[in-house]
């Protein structure tokens, strides 16, 4: 996105559930969308786009045919 970014005290919190900066969110969707991933052998990670907004990279591996 192209916001402010996530503060740096708030980082260490991203995946865990229940962690939330917005009123009525319910802190599911990060740690959710990680437990699915690494379930099926990915991963997501936050990169920091220097006060230009966030972006998550979300990742799972190719499977072979």
């Amino acid at each position: 996105d192209r916001g402010p970014g996530i503060g740096p005290e708030q980082r260490s919190s991203l995946f865990e559930f229940g962690h939330t900066t917005k009123p009525g969110g319910s802190g599911i969707g990060l740690p959710l969308t990680q437990l699915i991933l690494e379930a099926h052998g990915g991963s997501v990670t936050y990169e920091d786009r220097n006060g230009a907004g966030a972006a998550f990279r979300l990742t799972l591996p190719l499977e072979e045919s």
